[in-house]
């Protein structure tokens, strides 16, 4: 779920969601 949103953001955005979801939630998942 996590992987599709933030494929989904980032391919909108680009990198600045990397930083957003950061400070936002890092759970198990984190970025990768």
């Amino acid at each position: 779920m996590v992987m599709s949103l933030f494929h989904s953001v980032s391919d909108l955005i680009g990198h600045t969601p990397l930083l957003q979801l950061h400070k936002l939630d890092t759970g198990p998942c984190s970025l990768f």
